[in-house]
């Protein structure tokens, strides 16, 4: 396990702006995906979440490069007559751009898929554990509790007339503490998080895999869950999504 290094919110997000600013379609896509978000419900808004803010505190705590993730962005606030107008809205914002918008993929599971330009983005509405659709009344912190593990479970804002165009970092289960540590921990039980979606198993050892370079190691009642439950889980999982997470923990070039 790694020494326990302090990384600041605010120093991941300074990284996050280098980098919008070294890629001027990122922050073309963040700012006019703000905007239509913004335009489609009064309050609501738009978040950066996953991999691309995990993998640049990663780096700032532990200095070592990450490959780069695709861009998840989560709305919130938008009921589902907003987020059915949301599709036009961002063909209309993005017009000219080169970044192609795929509405609405999903009616249990909404997701508007955007990509061009060599850069790949899913966004996708605000939902609670167990939740369907696009819900206005679900916030940000429930979004989040949902999610799988805590260096996961971290948003930034996007703010469409900033420049760069990023607000404060959100870290309500100490994500942020377990980049430091190089700790793989849940958000919630470890029980909860295989239940909710048996493929976290697999994913869970990819990152363990991926990051092991760094010292980084699963929790262990998150280690004894995946144990226990790997068996009689795995046959329930959808086999593209094993594959995914086995070839890429195959590849991995632990850091």
């Amino acid at each position: 396990m790694p020494s326990a290094c302090h990384v600041e919110s605010t120093r991941v997000v300074r990284a996050l702006a280098r980098e919008v600013a070294a890629s001027p379609i990122v922050g073309v896509l963040l700012r006019r995906c703000a905007a239509a978000v913004e335009g489609s419900t009064p309050g609501a808004r738009l978040y950066l979440v996953g991999g691309y803010p995990r993998d640049r505190a990663i780096e700032t705590a532990h200095r070592a490069g990450r490959p780069r993730s695709d861009l998840d962005l989560l709305a919130v606030g938008l009921g589902d007559d907003a987020w059915e107008s949301l599709g036009g809205a961002l063909v209309q914002e993005l017009d000219g751009t080169g970044v192609a918008v795929h509405p609405d993929i999903g009616r249990t599971f909404p997701v508007i898929k955007l990509g061009g330009l060599g850069l790949t983005s899913d966004l996708a509405p605000a939902r609670r554990r167990g939740g369907q659709g696009a819900d206005a009344g679900v916030t940000l912190a429930q979004d989040l509790a949902r999610r799988d593990f805590t260096i996961d479970a971290l948003a930034v804002e996007v703010r469409p007339d900033d420049d760069p165009p990023l607000g404060a970092m959100h870290d309500p289960f100490d994500g942020l503490g377990d980049v430091a540590r190089g700790r793989l921990a849940p958000v919630g039980t470890a029980a909860e998080c295989f239940a909710d979606d048996p493929a976290r198993l697999y994913r869970a050892v990819r990152l363990e895999t991926e990051l092991a370079g760094l010292g980084f190691e699963l929790d262990g009642a998150l280690a004894a869950e995946a144990r226990r439950c790997a068996g009689e889980r795995a046959p329930a999982i959808a086999r593209e999504r094993v594959i995914a997470d086995v070839e890429r923990a195959l590849r991995a070039d632990p850091q």
